[in-house]
């Protein structure tokens, strides 16, 4: 039961950045945001996928590439492509939702011989 309750805290936490996401791509490419009119959503999106990644790092099952991913959105940001870097950020939450599945779910192998 607690596997399962955790298992869909992570899934609708995976359709709310979907969903934020989506918005934040749908919007129209015409006009080139100011300096800091982005920034609220990357800062965000930063500080949940951050969240993730400490949980995940808390677990011992932090995956290889997704510091890298953090990096590189930080880049990403510097180069002025906002939209790279939310796909980036975005990635980077997924892996460590992921991570922190993996966890749940090898916490009590059950070996088979």
């Amino acid at each position: 039961m607690k596997q399962r309750s955790l298992m869909q805290v992570v899934l609708l936490g995976g359709a709310l950045s979907l969903a934020a996401l989506s918005g934040v791509s749908c919007a129209s490419n015409d006009a080139k945001p100011a300096a800091g009119a982005g920034n609220a959503a990357y800062d965000a999106a930063v500080a949940a996928a951050s969240a993730e990644i400490k949980k995940a790092g808390a677990t011992g099952f932090e995956w290889r590439d997704t510091g890298k991913f953090m990096k590189d959105a930080e880049e990403a940001v510097k180069a002025g492509d906002m939209d790279k870097a939310m796909k980036l950020v975005a990635k980077a939450e997924s892996q460590a939702k992921l991570a922190q599945q993996q966890a749940v779910d090898q916490a009590n192998p059950d070996f088979h011989f």
